[in-house]
C-alpha cells in the first residue's frame, strides 16, 4: 500500500471503534501528537488514547477526509472528525500530516481548535464565520459521507 491508502484505511478503521484494526497500520514506536493534548509514544499508548476517545463518543467516531495530499512519505489531511455522545454530533474540523515509515504510521499530528471542539461537543453550532468549512454540517444529514462507515453500532 502506498502512505495515502495507508491513511485512507486508518481513517476508515479507527471509526469501527476496534483497536484490532488500527493496531497493523501502526508502527511499534508511533508518535501520536493530538496538538493540546498529551503526545502518545508507541502503538499501545496510541491505541488507549483511542479506546478512551471510543468511550467517550460511543454513538458516532468518523474520521471524514475532505481534502488529502502526498509529498513522499507525507500525508496531509483536512478532515472533519464527527464525534458523537447523548445525541450530539461535534463535526470537528481537523488537519493531519501522517508520516509513513516502512509500511506504517511512524509520525501523526492533529490540529483542531479545541476550544471550538469543546463548544462543538457540548451542543453548539458554530459558522463559518467561526471557522466552520462550508458543507460541514451537510455531510453527518446526509447519513455520513459514503468514503466513511456507516455509524458505528448501528
Amino acid at each position: 500500500m502506498t502512505p495515502e491508502d495507508i491513511v485512507r484505511t486508518l481513517c476508515a478503521e479507527v471509526s469501527h471503534g476496534d483497536p484490532g484494526r488500527v493496531a497493523p497500520l501502526l508502527a511499534d514506536d508511533v508518535v501520536f501528537i493530538n496538538v493540546g493534548l498529551d503526545t502518545a509514544i508507541g502503538r499501545d499508548r496510541v491505541l488507549e488514547r483511542f479506546a478512551g476517545y471510543w468511550a467517550m463518543f460511543p454513538e458516532v467516531f468518523i474520521f471524514h477526509i475532505r481534502n488529502l495530499g502526498t509529498n513522499g512519505n507525507r500525508v496531509f489531511t483536512e478532515r472533519v472528525d464527527f464525534m458523537g455522545a447523548n445525541g450530539i454530533v461535534a463535526p470537528i474540523p481537523c488537519n493531519g500530516v501522517f508520516e509513513v515509515v516502512g509500511g506504517r504510521i511512524a509520525h501523526w499530528r492533529d490540529y483542531a481548535d479545541m476550544a471550538t471542539a469543546r463548544r462543538l461537543i457540548a451542543g453548539a453550532r458554530v459558522g463559518p464565520e467561526e471557522g466552520m468549512p462550508p458543507g460541514t454540517y451537510e455531510l453527518y444529514q446526509a447519513g455520513a459521507p459514503p468514503t466513511s462507515p456507516t455509524l458505528r453500532g448501528k
